[in-house]
């Protein structure tokens, strides 16, 4: 019978089964975790988005009917401009003016009544025009045009209509500007779930699941499957102005190959730390000749989780000497590998401590202007919401100051910008410590600011005489020897049960200030 050789009598020596054992046990248990740690990532990356999707959906729809809405009021108002009606070369010249700086509309046309197109200003339209135009409203292009944008027609004298073309730019911003990064995109589909804009592969183009993303109770996230067996999960909500449809859909494979890379390092990490460990045990058993109680029992306490042990070593310097030794090393690198890993804990959670914080910091920034330190107009429209839902159910009283600085543009055309924001600056600290804690002060936009009070109109007036008083007998100090006086127009409304005309009636207050010479208050239904 042969002699098994030395590399055969290795493999088959105790510290070999035993590092074989060792290695066996430590993969599976890596794979266990490693399996378990990718089903756990995409069940908890698909949570944040079914928790993200409804409020996404909400307000990108929300978004796009205000932005249709102002163009069809934009094209309304230029067709009632007498320059436009004229179909001129100048018409054209001042239809690209208004396309310009309306940042909604990239075309308009004026449609006389048998079709045909009169005027031009921006791309020229479709061959196939839709005869519903010469309804005044939001129509939707045929799907064959190229882009199928929407429109907005207004009655332009009694020969034709006037329609606008809404941007296709600004439209895909608005879809995207609210989805996830890198895995949520934005959508308009048609009546049919056709996706008009929104989606960069042609997997994209495809219809998508329109009646299944519109199933989900109160806009809750539905999940599906595509026609190649890839996830998606998304919610969809009608548009008020077409019969078209807002949609968010999240690529599930794509949201989650961020985490991939990270899955891999750890899967490496494990493989070193298996063949560290393989190794460790194997040097260590190859030391062993004869069982030894005391290494036993300090085994037996490192294994319960006690670091705090030393075995005495023999003043021989034979094999048990060498592996006592070795086990009193081992010990000392867990008891110091402990101490890292718990300062390495109190770190995490310092770090996690200041992020919290940095975190606190971001979300009052993102509802303050920062100019003024004044809530923005964000804060302001989420308050308004409370406000109203308060003051409908208790009937106390609510009014509205909207203020706007006088000759503004005339100050930061001859003084500059500087010192404008300047005055920007000084009337929002003015104006803050004048009102009460129970007032809400804004910066509405540009130079207007709103003041939203929990009193009856006359006591609005009065605020608003109160700011206006003490904002004119300010002086303002915009350079080391230069003072300026500014003086406001105030409109005031009262809220009566509709937010529409709360605002409306503010606004024309407002205008009739301006009108009536400025630095004054005007109330709602207040003659010019």
């Amino acid at each position: 019978m042969p002699r098994p050789n030395a590399a055969s009598r290795r493999l088959g020596s105790l510290p070999a089964k035993v590092a074989l054992a060792v290695l066996l046990a430590i993969t599976l248990r890596g794979l266990l975790v490693g399996g378990a740690s990718v089903s756990f990532a995409r069940d908890f990356f698909q949570q944040i988005v079914e928790l993200t999707f409804p409020a996404q959906i909400e307000r990108t729809a929300r978004r796009v009917d205000a932005w249709l809405a102002a163009g069809h009021g934009h094209v309304k108002l230029l067709a009632d401009d007498p320059r436009v009606l004229r179909g001129s070369d100048a018409a054209r010249q001042e239809l690209e003016v208004q396309l310009t700086e309306s940042g909604i509309l990239d075309a308009l046309w004026i449609v006389k009544r048998d079709g045909s197109v009169q005027l031009i200003a921006g791309e020229p339209p479709p061959a196939n025009l839709p005869a519903s135009l010469s309804e005044p409203g939001i129509h939707a292009l045929p799907r064959d045009a190229a882009p199928p944008l929407p429109v907005a027609s207004a009655r332009a004298g009694r020969s034709g209509w006037l329609v606008g073309r809404y941007s296709s730019h600004g439209l895909e911003s608005l879809l995207t500007g609210d989805s996830l990064p890198g895995v949520g995109r934005g959508y308009l589909l048609d009546a049919q779930g056709h996706v008009l804009f929104g989606g960069v592969r042609d997997l994209d183009r495809a219809p998508l699941p329109l009646d299944a993303l519109l199933a989900g109770e109160e806009l809750e996230a539905v999940s599906y499957q595509t026609d190649t067996g890839a996830a998606r999960i998304g919610a969809a909500r009608p548009l008020d102005q077409l019969s078209w449809h807002v949609a968010i859909v999240a690529h599930l494979d794509e949201g989650f190959d961020p985490i991939e890379p990270l899955l891999l390092q750890l899967l490496l990490l494990d493989v070193a730390l298996i063949l560290v460990m393989v190794w460790i045990t194997y040097r260590v058993t190859a030391g062993l000749v004869r069982p030894v109680v005391s290494l036993a029992e300090g085994a037996r306490r490192i294994a319960q989780g006690d670091l705090d042990v030393d075995v005495q070593e023999p003043r021989t310097d034979d094999e048990i000497g060498t592996l006592t030794r070795t086990f009193n090393a081992m010990a000392l690198k867990l008891r110091e590998d402990q101490a890292e890993i718990d300062a390495a804990h109190r770190q995490l959670r310092e770090q996690n401590q200041a992020l919290q914080a940095a975190n606190e910091v971001l979300a009052q920034l993102s509802i303050t202007d920062g100019l003024t330190k004044l809530h923005n107009h964000r804060f302001f429209q989420d308050h308004l919401t409370r406000e109203l839902k308060r003051a409908n159910r208790s009937g106390e009283p609510l009014s509205l100051l909207l203020i706007d600085i006088d000759d503004f543009k005339a100050l930061n055309d001859q003084h500059g910008h500087a010192a404008g924001d300047a005055v920007l600056e000084r009337i929002a600290q003015v104006m803050n410590s004048a009102i009460r804690e129970s007032d809400l002060l804004a910066r509405y936009g540009g130079e207007e600011f709103v003041v939203l009070a929990a009193t009856d109109l006359e006591g609005a007036v009065n605020l608003a005489e109160k700011l206006r008083m003490q904002i004119g007998h300010t002086a303002i100090p915009i350079d080391d020897d230069v003072v300026v006086f500014v003086t406001v127009s105030v409109g005031v409304s009262r809220y009566k049960g509709d937010r529409k005309a709360f605002f409306r009636d503010a606004d024309r207050a407002l205008y009739a200030a301006k009108a009536a010479g400025k630095n004054c208050v005007v109330v709602e239904a207040e003659p010019f």
